[in-house]
């Protein structure tokens, strides 16, 4: 594998460039050195064999004077076997003139005796001395054959022997030799250089690859090592160095490659850390409970976080290309958002507050800053959003405005409890005087009867705003439905509009229940106030209507039983069916911020189901709201109040200590009760009362006192005389107060606790209960 993969390595990359290029080279050196040696030493052949054949051609020819002469074989014998016998010669014959062989010898079987035309045509030539050479292939053999002429010379033995007569040159020919040389030795040279040259070629070559490859080795290893690491790094290994091995350009190589990677290192690591504080950051912007937008230059929505999306309701891609300043909006809030886009066109940051209607037809009101994004020339490339939702917060601060305005009205209204029953309680008490004489004109009585009346009413009408204000004790008792309901339309007549019209239906009956009046008054104030804002300016009707109803099965949260029906209709738009199930719940209005606070149905839905009730609701769009609210009915109550003159008075002869700081309330008591039988000591001050008691503890058998006076309150000359006389029966009186309620007077050791104005009746009768203890 270890080798697969060298070749493999090999077959790429710089090493197998260098080595193929070298050995290219090596190549390019060697075959033209191969094919110079080899012809070069083909051409020497080829010429010493050429230039022996001449030699013993000539040779041949001048030897075999006498036997061509005399045609005698015998003397051609000696030189064509000295001919013959040569290296490389073939064979070697001689002629006659007319080119008939005389004697020959020969090694090769297919030798063709024959001369040939262009030979014999020699004879008769002028340059009877020219050689002639032709080239003859005999079954692949080359033979270069060799003819010269036969002269007789002047003075040879030839013509000394025969006595030849001078001759002519032309006639001096007298036949031919003929010499053979074989090509075969020249042959076998050029292969055997051949071979043996391609022999050393190779080994030149493979000594030459090896010398090559372990140079291109060296040469290419840095940077393999190089490539190697560049790949780690790729891979995302920066902890990769190089060791250089040498100090030469490679060395400073791979020195700037390691100065490199500790740059990219260094680079990597910043970059990492700014990736994960942009995670970080892209992480809490997702999670974020505010709301975080990225608009483009034109104010179109990039991006929305996930709590941008819960608060508006709508989806990413709902969102995405939204344009929230083309949205409709009311003239005064498109206004708004108008001067909002002006100002951060301007490169300017604003904050505030914009009013966002929903999908459902809701409104939310949304704390926003708005900002431009710069790009590195200043120029603005967009704008991001930071909000929050504080409708809640803005109804809480709606309702605790409204909370400190309720309790402003129930200190108000204390303070003039006070004072106003203290007044009452005055002509209360004149009036009841003035009617108890005898023989009173019979016009006159009628008029004290009206101004009691008159009071009585006042003082009922005093501890409805108490109740209202939330500054009467919240209980549930009996209460008849039906007096509730009249009390208050009498308070909802002064604050709906004219233009409406409230139409009340009253059974004759009564009809009782145990409640809370206040919190019941609440109900009914809340659904009128509902209704009324419905119908809004346009002339409209609110009918009330009380009923009883009978369940025989369980209906809801309803069990089988009597319940007391009260119905409140309106005739105004009605409630859209999609948002029908949602209007009790806390905080849903589809009234503008500012306008409502969504806790008034949500109250009304609470109270009701603490009176163990339900309510419901149906509407048709156009057709207006039905609201029936379902209470138990109270049965088997001794509902009795009392009323003056309707029975004697019950009397005494006690001693009693009457304490007030009002001049009125003292002077109408002290005759009051004188006229009751009582022997009575009336002072205006607590302090003055204490010094009474002090000086003679069993001097009185029972004390009333008013709960405000200056110096010393009410219930402080309770206790103080307490201490005194522990058995002395007290009944506290008070017009209102906070710092008193009847549960903690009577923890005090308060035998009584009444309300002003008190009617003489009562007063009366708990006089004699208070004793009696």
């Amino acid at each position: 594998m270890s080798l697969m993969h060298g070749l493999k390595d090999y077959y790429r990359g710089y090493r197998r460039r260098i080595v193929i290029s070298l050995m290219f080279f090596l190549l390019v050196i060697f075959v033209p050195l191969l094919l110079y040696g080899t012809i070069t030493d083909r051409r020497l052949i080829t010429d010493h064999i050429d230039n022996t054949g001449r030699y013993l051609v000539k040779n041949l020819a001048q030897n075999s004077e006498l036997g061509v002469f005399t045609e005698n074989r015998g003397y051609l014998n000696v030189p064509l076997h000295a001919i013959f016998s040569q290296e490389d010669v073939v064979w070697a014959a001689v002629y006659n003139l007319k080119g008939e062989l005389i004697a020959e010898e020969h090694k090769i079987a297919d030798f063709d005796p024959r001369l040939p035309d262009k030979v014999l045509s020699k004879a008769s030539a002028p340059s009877q001395g020219e050689l002639y050479k032709q080239n003859v292939s005999i079954h692949g053999r080359e033979v270069l054959d060799f003819f010269c002429p036969v002269h007789l010379r002047p003075g040879s033995v030839a013509v000394e022997y025969e006595d030849v007569p001078s001759l002519e040159p032309r006639q001096r020919c007298i036949g031919f030799a003929r010499v053979g040389m074989s090509l075969q030795r020249m042959r076998s040279r050029t292969i055997a250089i051949m071979r043996t040259g391609l022999l050393l070629g190779v080994l030149y070559l493979m000594i030459g690859f090896f010398v090559v490859w372990f140079v291109a080795r060296a040469i290419t290893r840095p940077v393999r090592q190089l490539e190697a690491a560049a790949r780690d790094i790729g891979g995302g290994n920066l902890g990769v160095r190089i060791v250089p091995a040498t100090d030469d350009e490679l060395g400073s190589l791979a020195h700037t490659f390691n100065a490199m990677t500790d740059r990219l290192q260094h680079q990597m690591a910043k970059r990492q850390e700014a990736e994960q504080q942009m995670q970080r950051l892209i992480l809490a912007v997702e999670q974020a409970a505010e709301m975080v937008i990225v608009l483009d230059k034109s104010g179109c929505v990039q991006y929305a976080n996930p709590a941008t999306r819960h608060i508006v309701g709508l989806q990413q891609g709902e969102l995405l290309g939204l344009n929230p300043f083309m949205l409709e909006r009311s003239s005064d809030q498109a206004e708004r958002v108008a001067k909002v886009w002006q100002e951060i066109s301007a490169g300017n940051t604003w904050s505030g507050s914009l009013v966002q209607r929903l999908k459902d037809g809701s409104e939310r009101l949304l704390e926003q800053t708005i900002a431009p994004v710069r790009d590195d020339t200043g120029s603005i490339i967009g704008f991001v959003v930071i909000g929050r939702d504080v409708t809640r917060e803005h109804i809480l601060e709606e309702r605790l405005r409204q909370a400190q305005k309720m309790e402003a009205i129930g200190t108000l209204a204390g303070g003039i409890a006070h004072d106003f029953n203290n007044i009452l309680a005055a002509i209360i008490g004149y009036a009841e005087l003035s009617c108890s004489q005898q023989n009173l004109d019979s016009g006159l009585r009628y008029n004290l009867e009206q101004i009691l009346k008159a009071s009585n009413r006042a003082a009922d009408l005093v501890r409805q705003i108490l109740a209202f204000s939330r500054k009467s004790l919240q209980e549930q008792k009996p209460v008849e439905f039906n007096k509730l309901l009249k009390e208050s339309v009498q308070l909802l007549r002064a604050s709906i509009p004219t233009t409406i019209d409230i139409q009340l239906k009253l059974p004759e009956e009564k009809v009782m229940i145990m409640a809370d009046a206040s919190q019941m008054h609440q109900v009914i104030i809340n659904l009128c106030t509902n209704a009324a804002q419905a119908i809004g300016d346009r002339q409209g009707l609110i009918t009330i209507q009380l009923g009883v109803c009978e369940l025989q099965e369980k209906d809801g949260e309803l069990e089988p039983g009597s319940y007391a029906k009260l119905t409140v209709q309106d005739n105004g738009p009605g409630i859209p069916s999609e948002i029908i199930g949602h209007i009790f719940e806390p905080f849903f209005t589809t009234k503008p911020v500012g306008k409502g606070t969504g806790m008034g149905l949500a109250v009304v839905d609470g109270i009701v189901k603490s009176h163990h009730g339900a309510v419901r609701v149906t509407s048709q769009p156009g057709a207006g709201a039905t609201f029936d609210i379902f209470i138990p009915q109270l049965f088997h109550t001794d509902h009795h109040h009392p009323v003056a003159d309707q029975e004697p008075l019950p009397c005494g002869t006690e001693r009693i200590l009457f304490v007030d700081d009002e001049v009125f309330l003292v002077d109408t008591s002290r005759r009051l009760l004188t006229g009751l039988g009582y022997q009575v000591t009336a002072v205006q001050s607590s302090r003055e009362a204490l010094a009474l008691i002090r000086e003679n503890p069993e001097g009185f058998d029972l004390v009333i006192t008013d709960q405000t006076m200056p110096g010393m309150s009410g219930i402080e000359l309770a206790r103080a005389i307490l201490k005194i006389r522990p058995t002395m029966p007290i009944i506290l009186c008070s017009g209102y107060s906070d710092a008193v309620t009847p549960e903690r007077a009577t923890a005090e050791g308060v035998r009584f606790f009444l309300y002003k104005p008190v009617d003489k009746h009562t007063l009366a009768t708990t006089l004699r209960q208070a004793l009696a203890s």
